[in-house]
């Protein structure tokens, strides 16, 4: 199968992958598959039918081993906003410009899918050189980054602060290590998992957190320091390997 336009979400054998423009996959006989998110997905469908001759590409075999996706890697169709939402971008988005250029279009679609989001949200890594990327089976989809890798939500009540990322992974208070305070008025908490900002709508609860003295004394920071400060790579490219 050939994917010709657009991503979706395929499943096979009970696992999601997503998938998108350009991608070529091999369904083996006795595989079980479905498309759970089509969104706007256009494939070639190429039906091999055993008892007959294939004449149409030589030597598939070697063709399937150079089609492996565990060497597979994709770049710049990912990406996290600075309010935790993750972002799909095609071929004419990537088009337009950088995912922060603030070129109309360049953004993509911003993913609604709650099931796919979960799914990167639990397979969100990130390498020794600082590039975070989705674990899509054996595919390494890297992600660009709008601020940090991570996002906070913090919500500041009578039994303390509640912190927690935008994969939805539960943390302390007490393992905030430093908070920082950019040119733009954003804040950023930097922690074991590494640097995140605190999402925009719980700025007043960190507010608190700090009169309270629950976080770190704030520090001013310039935002083109934190990258290298705090070892991720915005916008992974695949000459960086």
């Amino acid at each position: 199968m050939i994917v010709e336009e657009g991503h979706g979400l395929h499943v096979i054998n009970g696992r999601p992958l997503y998938i998108q423009q350009g991608d070529v996959f091999y369904v083996q006989p006795g595989d079980v598959h479905y498309y759970d998110e089509l969104g706007t997905l256009k494939l070639i469908n190429v039906l091999i039918n055993p008892a007959v001759a294939f004449r149409y590409l030589q030597q598939m075999e070697g063709l399937l081993q150079q089609l492996s996706a565990q060497r597979a890697a994709c770049y710049g169709w990912l990406a996290l906003d600075t309010r935790g939402q993750w972002w799909l971008r095609d071929a004419q988005a990537q088009a337009c410009g950088a995912f922060t250029s603030g070129i109309e279009g360049a953004k993509g679609h911003v993913l609604r899918h709650e099931k796919l989001a979960e799914f990167i949200g639990r397979n969100y890594l990130t390498e020794s050189d600082g590039r975070w990327y989705f674990q899509n089976g054996p595919q390494r989809v890297y992600v660009e980054l709008e601020s940090a890798p991570w996002i906070w939500r913090l919500r500041c009540a009578e039994h303390g602060l509640q912190l927690h990322s935008h994969t939805g992974q539960e943390l302390a208070a007490e393992q905030v290590q430093q908070v920082l305070l950019d040119e733009q008025g954003r804040l950023f908490l930097a922690l074991p998992q590494g640097l995140g900002m605190v999402h925009s709508l719980d700025m007043l609860d960190a507010a608190n957190a700090l009169e309270g003295g629950v976080l770190p004394e704030v520090q001013e920071v310039d935002s083109a320091s934190l990258p290298l400060k705090f070892g991720f790579v915005p916008s992974p490219k695949a000459d960086q390997v």
